[in-house]
């Protein structure tokens, strides 16, 4: 695939932008609603993406490397796995339309396993992350790892819904899973 023009690269980003925007609110929006609320002529949107399923799959993986890149941090800032449980939260779920438009993940990794990669390779590290915070004694053994894990993706699924009403900041949000998840599951220091 050949490098894309300035101007070629910002309709294409616009054309994932609305796109995104639109399908998490209305997922029968047309191509012709997305190109419009992106400024962007139907000719042009037809160059970047020959159908929706395309668009859709572009817009998967922008929202995966977008929760990628929010997590790059998290390691480095953080002293022990339940901290980095924390910054997980807190640094995923500003990206509430992400979340909510990946909910759709398993129709798209169908069509495009790739993104099924990514996606597992980010529950893998979310699953490595739970196994070092029972190997430092902060969750209980007798939990298993996929329960753990189920339950962190679980909260940011509430957190994104939640967010989706505007009735509470992302900040506030991802405390709230933050203190969800650490009543539950993290052992108290005797």
């Amino acid at each position: 695939m050949k490098a894309l023009s300035s101007r070629a690269k910002h309709s294409r980003d616009a054309l994932i932008r609305s796109g995104l925007e639109l399908l998490i609110n209305n997922k029968e929006a047309s191509l012709k609603d997305i190109s419009a609320h992106a400024n962007v002529g139907r000719a042009t949107l037809y160059r970047h993406f020959e159908t929706k399923e395309d668009l859709m799959i572009a817009i998967g993986f922008c929202c995966l490397e977008r929760l990628g890149d929010a997590c790059k941090h998290i390691e480095s800032e953080s002293d022990s796995a339940v901290e980095a449980i924390n910054l997980l939260f807190h640094s995923i779920i500003p990206l509430a339309d992400e979340l909510r438009f990946l909910e759709c993940l398993e129709m798209l990794a169908n069509q495009e396993p790739k993104l099924m990669n990514i996606y597992m390779k980010q529950m893998q590290d979310t699953w490595n992350l739970v196994e070092r915070a029972k190997a430092e004694g902060d969750i209980s053994n007798e939990l298993p790892t996929t329960w753990i894990t189920n339950l962190i993706e679980g909260l940011t699924y509430a957190a994104s819904e939640t967010l989706a009403y505007g009735q509470n900041t992302p900040e506030e949000v991802a405390k709230f899973a933050y203190r969800t998840f650490s009543n539950g599951v993290i052992c108290s220091k005797r």
